[in-house]
């Protein structure tokens, strides 16, 4: 075979230095060829689907977190056992010279004195007509029996003093030993160290059943509480 490439002369002979220029002219082309062809990269995405998809997963997490929210507002809580509903009670103020007729047990509410109970801590038996106007404005209140350990009674006293809307009085001839009682709910206990005492005051005070939440009861009525 003959040969007639830049290599080889016309007679096949081999030809050094032409062959070096034409392997070198080859490279420089090739080369070329490469360092112009345009390079494939992967398509980044644009800065505004990024926002869009960051937008979209803040909204997603705010709609699940407003939806546990709201699932815990709107549940029930568990009922304290032995709790006493009285459902709607008669309302309005008489003259203070009227008295309502108790028994083994403080009143929940009805129509009651114009002037309410100042809340805190009373050595004394008070008016139930005062104290039901503090109720309604939202008081818890915590009654004893006169001959109440007084260990078990400074408990109370230690966990009324200083707090608004409680009031803790003695009431003579109550059944049990302890009684709490705010707008048309009551519960009794044997012992001051029972965990729903807490239940009962934290569910309450100014609580669900109360007609006039916040109204005062710290100052403005009747009554000197101890310090």
């Amino acid at each position: 075979m003959i040969f007639s490439s830049p290599c080889f002369g016309f007679w096949g002979i081999w030809h050094y230095s032409q062959c070096l220029s034409w392997f070198t002219v080859m490279i420089d082309y090739f080369g070329l060829a490469m360092e112009t062809r345009p390079v494939r990269s992967r398509p980044n995405p644009s800065k505004d689907t990024i926002r869009t998809k960051t937008i979209w997963t803040v909204i997603g997490a705010a709609i699940v977190a407003f939806g546990v929210f709201v699932v815990l507002i709107l549940r029930e809580p568990a009922p304290i056992p032995g709790l006493q509903l009285y459902g709607r009670q008669l309302r309005g103020h008489h003259n203070n010279t009227t008295t309502i007729e108790t028994g083994v047990l403080p009143p929940v509410g009805g129509v009651h004195h114009n002037t309410w109970q100042n809340c805190g801590i009373y050595e004394e038996s008070i008016e139930p007509e005062n104290a039901i106007h503090s109720m309604e404005h939202g008081a818890v209140w915590i009654t004893y029996q006169p001959d109440l350990p007084p260990a078990q009674l400074e408990l109370l006293q230690d966990r009324v003093r200083g707090e608004p809307y409680l009031l803790l009085s003695p009431f003579p001839g109550q059944r049990s030993p302890v009684v709490l009682t705010a707008w048309a709910v009551q519960l009794e206990v044997e012992s001051v160290d029972d965990e729903r005492v807490e239940l009962f005051i934290r569910r309450y005070r100014l609580g669900p059943t109360t007609p006039e939440r916040g109204n005062a009861c710290g100052s403005g009525g009747v009554g000197n509480p101890i310090p």
